[in-house]
């Protein structure tokens, strides 16, 4: 009974994880003293060719469990439906030379591509039938997806950006010259102030990028900015999960969900 009890507790810890996925922490020596984790999840036994880097929002803290009064980040919510017998996903977590939060700055800059770099190599060496990496960020972490796919153009092969953030964010200039592919996943009903729609759908027809526009899903239990809203695809996790992996995949993906 006990271990039943056990298992029931991992569970509502890890709303998506189920009996056929297994998930380690890995920790990555980055730079000299310095280590970056990041929890691997993938189908047991699979042998995924492809892997997507998720980079949660905020300030880019791996929680696994709810916040007072809020949600877990959106990325870290749907791991487990970021995978596949040919994907793996794994959520980056923050340097140990800073536990609580990274700022915009370190996101955009080259030490933060250079650690993304290092859990690249650890990823390869962890799943040898590895062949291709994705980076794909959501809110705050769009920043970190879009620095480490420029600066890392010939390791990666796609960037998806969810719930991206425009004000103080993401600027038009970072995606001129850009070569790697790029989707974009917003919620139409995103009411967070840094994250408007209108800015994605902008974005996608300047730059001819791909735009999965997701509409509905279940009522609000958080602020606008944070992940139990719209802007963190809630009620809608499945279906947004869904069409990331299919543009991963080379599949065509639906306009609106």
């Amino acid at each position: 009974m006990r271990g039943i009890l056990l298992g029931l507790v991992l569970l509502l810890a890890r709303p998506w994880a189920s009996a056929a996925t297994a998930e380690d922490w890995i920790s990555v020596a980055a730079r000299p003293g310095v280590e970056v984790k990041c929890l691997l999840t993938q189908e047991r036994d699979a042998r995924p060719t492809r892997v997507l880097l998720l980079f949660p929002g905020g300030g880019g803290k791996v929680r696994l469990e709810s916040a007072p009064g809020g949600q877990v980040n959106f990325l870290v919510r749907a791991r487990a439906l970021l995978t596949g017998p040919d994907i793996a996903s794994a959520v980056v977590d923050l340097p140990s030379d800073q536990p609580e939060a990274i700022s915009d700055g370190f996101r955009t800059g080259p030490v933060h591509a250079a650690d993304v770099a290092a859990v690249m190599d650890a990823l390869k060496v962890r799943i040898p039938t590895a062949e291709a990496i994705y980076l794909v960020g959501t809110s705050r972490g769009t920043l970190s997806a879009l620095n480490a796919g420029r600066r890392l153009a010939d390791r990666t092969q796609g960037i998806v950006l969810t719930a991206a953030v425009w004000r103080d964010g993401l600027d038009a200039k970072e995606f001129q010259g850009l070569t790697v592919p790029v989707l974009l996943v917003h919620h139409r009903d995103d009411a967070c102030k840094a994250s408007p729609y209108y800015r994605a759908r902008w974005t996608s027809e300047k730059f001819k990028l791909t735009l999965v526009t997701v509409e509905g899903g279940a009522h609000a239990v958080t602020d606008p900015c944070e992940p139990g809203s719209p802007h963190g695809f809630w009620g809608k996790e499945a279906e947004t999960a869904e069409q990331i992996l299919r543009w991963v995949r080379g599949e065509p993906v639906r306009e609106k969900i």
